[in-house]
């Protein structure tokens, strides 16, 4: 009889502890769509945020600068293909536009700097100047761009990178004029 009661009392003390476990997960607060869509962004990969100067010799104003955010929209191939989201500034112009970025990384020494990565790389896109552009501000303009990157080290699960770019506005009215950008950036996977 004592084994039966050692038994039950041993049955009895899982049984409770299951439903304190299952009670505790059921009590658990219901995510926010907050919540969710910080961790459907935290699980993106094959991005790279590039902030970058810019120098346009002939504009209306020389420097500004601005940022690309890029994903990675075919991993694992020859040519990367990026569709990316960029503002610029320079002067009293500021434009947004909405670009494609090919390119076709290479690791020129692998052996003696297995991390280092070069990567020329060519952008086309459609944007539009919401301000100091006058008449053409809220016109169409085309964005190109074309230039080199060189990716290094690793940090945070990806990789810093510095670059040098040419590239034009076109359909900006009086800043259709040669831009140079130096851009040192991070990307994670891209």
């Amino acid at each position: 009889m004592k084994k039966i009661n050692v038994f039950l009392a041993a049955l009895v003390a899982v049984f409770s502890v299951q439903c304190s476990v299952f009670s505790q997960q059921t009590n658990l607060p219901t995510p926010t769509t907050f919540d969710k869509v910080l961790a459907d962004i935290g699980a993106i990969t094959n991005f790279a945020i590039e902030p970058y100067a810019t120098y346009a010799p002939k504009g209306q104003a020389k420097w500004g600068g601005g940022l690309f955010v890029v994903y990675d929209v075919n991993p694992q191939d020859l040519v990367n293909v990026g569709l990316g989201l960029g503002a610029d500034w320079l002067g009293q112009l500021s434009l947004v536009n909405a670009n494609v970025s090919l390119q076709m990384p290479f690791h020129p020494l692998p052996s003696q700097f297995p991390t280092l990565e070069l990567i020329p790389v060519t952008i086309a896109g459609v944007g539009t100047a919401y301000s100091g552009n006058g008449n053409f501000n809220g016109a169409a303009s085309v964005v190109t761009d074309a230039g080199v990157f060189a990716k290094f080290g690793h940090i945070g699960g990806g990789q810093f990178n510095i670059g040098v770019l040419w590239g034009k506005w076109q359909g900006s009215g009086p800043n259709d004029v040669a831009r140079y950008h130096t851009v040192l950036g991070w990307s994670h996977g891209f």
